[in-house]
């Protein structure tokens, strides 16, 4: 499982992902993909766990007229419509891999009221939930979440600039389902503009 990480800071809000995909068992399969979504300028969907929920909840977002007016209730909502979408299509192979195993996003951007938030999601021995944070991590499969959440924490105080990607690349360094370069989503708030970036 990949790292994703969520943050709200005075005036921006942030995403990270890893970008390495691996099996179950850890074997290394490629270090080139992208876990963030970009819904719209606002709001974006960050991705760990199974990767056909990603790529499942992609071809949601392709279908949607209206994602460029998407808040975040929008995409919670969809979240929990696919995941009830599979459970009524259980019998087919793909649903049941998507069921039979654990999924993690982080939404985050505006919601209804223009307020600027991330929530946490997750599907997690067949229960949806979600929480409102202003920081969260969702680790890596292996990896102790006490230990990741102290890189991360050190991170932010000590690198205010490059916090994410020091963070990702320390955990790549003490777990090897992760890879050292990650994507960033960045959204600031006061300019309303958002922006994606590659770090190797």
């Amino acid at each position: 499982m990949s790292v994703i990480l969520g943050y709200k800071a005075e005036d921006k809000l942030y995403l990270a992902a890893d970008n390495r995909i691996s099996e179950k068992d850890g074997t290394f399969i490629r270090n080139n993909e992208r876990k963030i979504i970009e819904i719209n300028s606002h709001l974006a969907v960050a991705f760990a766990g199974n990767a056909g929920t990603q790529a499942l909840f992609g071809e949601f977002v392709k279908g949607l007229k209206n994602a460029k007016d998407f808040k975040i209730e929008d995409i919670l909502l969809n979240i929990n419509a696919m995941f009830m979408s599979l459970k009524i299509n259980k019998d087919r192979e793909y649903a049941i891999n998507i069921l039979n195993s654990s999924s993690y996003f982080i939404v985050a951007g505006k919601d209804k009221n223009n307020d600027n938030g991330i929530y946490a999601v997750s599907y997690v021995n067949g229960k949806l939930g979600d929480t409102k944070t202003e920081m969260i991590l969702f680790p890596p499969l292996g990896a102790d979440m006490q230990t990741c959440s102290n890189i991360y924490v050190k991170n932010i105080h000590m690198f205010p600039q490059n916090f994410l990607q020091k963070t990702v690349k320390e955990i790549s360094d003490i777990c090897n389902t992760v890879s050292p370069s990650c994507d960033i989503w960045t959204y600031n708030f006061v300019t309303d503009n958002s922006s994606m970036e590659h770090f190797s």
